[in-house]
């Protein structure tokens, strides 16, 4: 197993360690706290064993057990998206899918929806960069399935980052008919929702994805046909972008080049890495 990627320990299991002589079982915190004078502070108290964590992310993790403690389990989630971020700037690839799987449970006990299939979401992006491909795409279609007959914007957006991201894994497997579909999907679920910066993305993915088919004239000729609407976003980032993917591809598509001799501006592009973005960024 590549360095950096042990499967660390879970949410649970990393709060008894660092709670271990404080508490000395937690399933029964619950039970203990209900028979337990109110006045009479001690071992039950949060206050009291959770005092010695100092940094940020423990205090994400003490806010965790506060609100569990205090029955507050619709407050959990959002404590869980935000561990799951950092350990993905981390590259700590099994604590994403821990903390997006934790994240997804807290939610269903409260009966968020959004917030579970956010948590899934996640969930796949963990299992993209550990290349378990195809439980990221069981994934991926899981959210599909759950979100098919939505018309609600928030739930319609998902859909269009998930067909995105399953374009891209359907691409890893060599699925260029299906990778292109997803991408098509995605590209007029955004432009629909009027959210254009997300579809010139899913352009950008999806010619990025016939790199790895070494097709650089389909890529040329996907980034050409949505040239237009594209130009017309004012943002300067999104027309650098795609100018240069159009110059690569042009140069490229002169002769052939396997992924592994594309030159080093490129290689980002045709790698297997999953790009993290919220709902929000799109």
């Amino acid at each position: 197993m590549p360095k950096g990627l042990e499967r660390p320990r879970t949410v649970e299991s990393e709060l008894r360690g660092r709670l271990r002589g404080l508490v000395a079982n937690l399933e029964h915190l619950h039970g203990s706290r209900d028979t337990q004078s109110p006045e009479q502070p001690g071992l039950y108290d949060p206050s009291q064993w959770l005092a010695h964590l100092s940094d940020q992310e423990d205090d994400w993790r003490r806010s965790i057990v506060w609100h569990e403690y205090g029955g507050n389990v619709e407050l959990l989630p959002p404590f869980f998206a935000r561990l799951g971020a950092q350990q993905y700037e981390e590259n700590n690839a099994w604590r994403v899918v821990d903390l997006a799987k934790a994240r997804s449970l807290a939610a269903e006990r409260v009966g968020d929806c959004i917030s579970r299939q956010e948590g899934l979401h996640r969930q796949s992006v963990g299992m993209g960069l550990l290349g378990d491909i195809w439980k990221q795409i069981e994934t991926l279609n899981e959210i599909l399935s759950e979100t098919e007959h939505s018309t609600e914007a928030s739930q319609l957006l998902l859909r269009a980052f998930t067909r995105r991201e399953l374009g891209t894994s359907l691409s890893h497997i060599g699925d260029r008919n299906g990778a292109e579909e997803q991408f098509r999907k995605a590209i007029t679920l955004h432009r629909d929702l009027g959210k254009l910066t997300g579809a010139a993305q899913d352009v950008f993915d999806c010619a990025e994805a016939f790199i790895r088919f070494n097709d650089f004239n389909a890529a040329l000729r996907v980034l050409h046909s949505e040239r237009g609407w594209i130009k017309s976003i004012p943002e300067p980032e999104i027309t650098y972008k795609w100018e240069f993917l159009a110059s690569m591809m042009r140069n490229l598509d002169q002769g052939y080049h396997p992924i592994e001799d594309l030159p080093p501006e490129l290689t980002l592009y045709a790698s297997s890495s999953v790009e993290m973005q919220t709902l929000s960024d799109q």
